[in-house]
């Protein structure tokens, strides 16, 4: 049985959430271990934008692990394949800072040469590629932020970790899984391999992204809660619940089920459970996975366009493009014939120049499916 805390927290007092980690934290590790901190640092957003982790969440869990006598470090491999790029998301999200008031080391995870670890029982990956820090460390801490995702409806604790893998490795893997339903299964391949580092996951949902997620289209929501659990797939089931999200709809979730890595949750099934919200989170819509997703692709998702008004021409959207399927003729043009609708490009543009277009049969599929 896979054991989940949920508590209630209204907001990102430091002493407040310093004291929730205590609780849970005492006896989880040693003196002189050391231990990563994965918070989401999808891009150099300020923490009022609510993408990223907040980092009184971090500096709460720097605080505990430092009384305790472990060596930490934060860190993460950004969505920004640019000069720096992770720096300058470490820095704007508050993190870089923790690094001046505290004895912990910050770093773009990609600045330690990548390691390929096994993945058991794979379904795309036999081996995937990781930040060389994660063999250095004992453990890995999971800090992950909850919101809405464009590509795979909901973002959690085994999405975080894709953070793991550096700099444009992630970009060859979107291209090497280019369906949603290959993509989930990547995801759990890299949580498979990860496992046995993982100490715990902390959610921060104290204030969700709701909507047009995970990046700076989204929409911050109070959702006041933090949770805990060694069991990553499990703490992605429970805040699915308590937001009002059937976790069956997203698709890392539904085969980390099938594929038995994840153990039941103690208390009533998913589809029982009362959320914690009055009205549920609004996440994207499901769109169809496997055989029918990649042969209709182009009918029946979401299309990446430029909002010419918002552009400012700068080329990133390409940049980040797995595919290259992106072209700059002053404003971006896509070949869609190549887009794998991973919406890199959307998630990442720095000027929210860039939206998705819902062609009329996934509409139709999301009305008659209930998704």
């Amino acid at each position: 049985m896979s054991d989940v805390v949920v508590v209630r927290v209204t907001d990102y007092d430091i002493e407040a959430i310093e004291g929730v980690v205590r609780g849970w934290v005492g006896g989880w590790v040693r003196g002189g271990e050391r231990v990563l901190l994965k918070p989401n640092v999808l891009g150099a957003y300020p923490p009022e934008r609510h993408v990223t982790t907040n980092p009184a969440v971090v500096e709460a869990v720097v605080r505990v692990l430092l009384d305790m006598g472990c060596r930490v470090w934060v860190g993460d491999s950004s969505g920004m394949p640019v000069h720096r790029g992770t720096a300058r998301a470490l820095e704007a999200a508050g993190m870089s800072e923790l690094a001046h008031r505290y004895p912990v080391k910050v770093l773009p995870l990609e600045d330690v040469p990548a390691v390929d670890l096994p993945v058991p029982q794979g379904r795309v990956l036999e081996r995937v590629r990781v930040s060389g820090l994660i063999e250095e460390v004992d453990w890995v801490v999971n800090l992950p932020k909850l919101k809405a995702h464009q590509l795979t409806r909901y973002t959690g604790a085994v999405k975080n970790l894709y953070g793991c893998v550096p700099g444009g490795i992630k970009q060859q893997y979107h291209a090497q899984a280019p369906t949603p339903s290959a993509f989930a299964h990547l995801l759990l391949d890299l949580y498979s391999a990860l496992a046995p580092k993982l100490l715990f996951s902390l959610m921060d949902a104290v204030v969700s992204l709701e909507g047009s997620g995970p990046g700076p289209t989204g929409t911050p929501r109070r959702t006041a809660f933090l949770a805990f659990s060694p069991d990553a797939p499990a703490l992605d089931l429970a805040c699915c619940r308590a937001v009002g999200l059937d976790p069956s709809s997203v698709l890392h979730l539904r085969f980390a089920q099938e594929r038995g890595l994840v153990g039941p949750l103690p208390g009533e099934a998913p589809e029982e459970a009362a959320p914690l919200l009055e009205a549920p989170m609004r996440f994207p819509g499901s769109s169809p996975a496997g055989w029918l997703g990649m042969a209709a692709s182009r009918w029946v998702r979401s299309r990446p366009r430029v909002i010419e008004d918002r552009c400012r021409r700068c080329g990133y959207c390409a940049r980040v493009c797995p595919v290259s399927c992106i072209t700059m003729d002053g404003l971006p043009v896509w070949d869609y014939s190549r887009c794998i609708y991973c919406y890199c490009c959307h998630e990442n543009c720095p000027h929210e120049a860039i939206e998705l277009k819902e062609p009329l049969l996934l509409r139709l599929y999301r009305a008659f499916s209930g998704r």
